[in-house]
């Protein structure tokens, strides 16, 4: 092929069938460096000088390592990985292997070839959008609401606030059940788009307790971690799990009470136990607790619980509960240390029972 200035340039006889692909094609060097792409690719990623770039952060270490040492030993790797590019992640399809010395890296972009997947994440973004909207809406109505409540106490003589006395507190009761509600929801939404990270539980614990223990009664609050409480988890969900387990143990704990939080490694597990020697729940409410909008307490609406098993179910957790009406009530949860797979944590020669795990496995 000659050039516009006349020079003579060496061409790759597949760079035309490669522009014309629906998937991004790139070849990359031992170490992981471009040496060249197709239109797609470009496209897609931008200027991009290793391929690391495109890989989300969790990725880019030891995944990227043993990814690297399958495809030179010639096994290749096709599985679905996330990529990402000006902060915005998206679900490919990886084909990577060696073709003629080279190693070849072909992302299908998963979107391209299903619009359901498309219209689903748009339709996510409109009811997340709605979700934060309708919160707001009615918030500002609500607690407008509970101030007239008030003013109209203070203003109404004695003889008539007496009068309807009853009737104002379930109002006030039912406005803050709905608060408490739209707590849970907005909690639950926006942490959703918190990214996974390697999370202490023994830290979310201690600023749980920091938050909720100034309280009108003295409970003594009992703390210990045993072995290392590392979780890859998103630190808002613990967060609102912790919170509102302690949040519990405390409003069943009377004045001189003892809640005790412990935390502990097993292999890896990691278990977090939560006592307290308050009232108990009675075995007929043990059986319905984590029914969602079930609740002993009159001001709640009864979410916090089943949500907190949701989340513990998310993560491939347990959740136990045992109690005794009037000696006190035990939670514990036993979350994974790892929800991915193990070529994404540990190198190769690390995996003991390298043979049962397929670097193909999803995860």
């Amino acid at each position: 092929m000659i050039s516009s200035r006349g020079y003579l340039v060496k061409t790759n006889p597949y760079d035309g069938i490669l522009d014309n692909m629906l998937s991004a094609v790139a070849f990359l060097n031992e170490e992981g460096n471009l040496v060249r792409s197709n239109k797609v690719f470009k496209e897609e990623y931008g200027e991009v000088s290793n391929i690391r770039e495109i890989l989300i952060e969790s990725d880019r270490g030891v995944f990227f390592d043993n990814l690297m040492r399958i495809i030179k030993e010639k096994m290749g790797y096709r599985n679905f990985i996330h990529t990402v590019r000006n902060n915005h992640s998206k679900l490919c399809y990886l084909n990577a292997f060696t073709y003629n010395g080279e190693i070849i890296f072909e992302l299908m972009n998963l979107e391209l070839f299903d619009g359901k997947t498309a219209i689903g994440r748009q339709l996510s973004e409109f009811f997340n959008s709605m979700t934060v909207g309708l919160a707001h809406s009615m918030r500002n109505p609500i607690m407008s609401m509970g101030g007239m409540i008030n003013r109209m106490r203070s203003k109404m003589p004695r003889e008539c606030a007496n009068a309807v006395s009853n009737y104002l507190d379930y109002i006030d009761l039912s406005l803050k059940k709905m608060l408490n509600l739209i707590f849970n929801i907005e909690s639950i939404n926006e942490s959703f788009h918190s990214p996974l990270e390697h999370v202490d539980i023994a830290s979310i614990v201690a600023e749980a307790i920091e938050k909720l223990s100034n309280t009108n009664r003295v409970i003594e609050f009992v703390s210990h971690a045993k072995g290392e409480t590392l979780v890859f988890s998103n630190r808002e969900h613990l967060r609102f799990i912790i919170e509102e387990l302690v949040r519990n143990a405390i409003e069943a704990t009377e004045d001189g009470g003892r809640i005790e939080i412990e935390l502990d490694r097993y292999g890896d597990s990691v278990s977090l136990r939560i006592s307290d020697n308050g009232r108990g729940i009675k075995e007929k409410d043990l059986q319905m607790i984590l029914v969602p909008f079930f609740s002993t307490k009159p001001d709640r609406i009864g979410l916090g619980l089943s949500l907190v098993k949701l989340l513990v179910d998310y993560y491939n957790g347990k959740l136990e509960i045992t109690s005794s009406e009037g000696e006190g009530t035990m939670i514990e949860i036993i979350l994974p240390v790892e929800r991915r797979n193990p070529i994404r944590v540990r190198h190769l020669h690390d995996i003991l029972d390298w043979g049962g795990n397929d670097p193909n496995k999803r995860g």
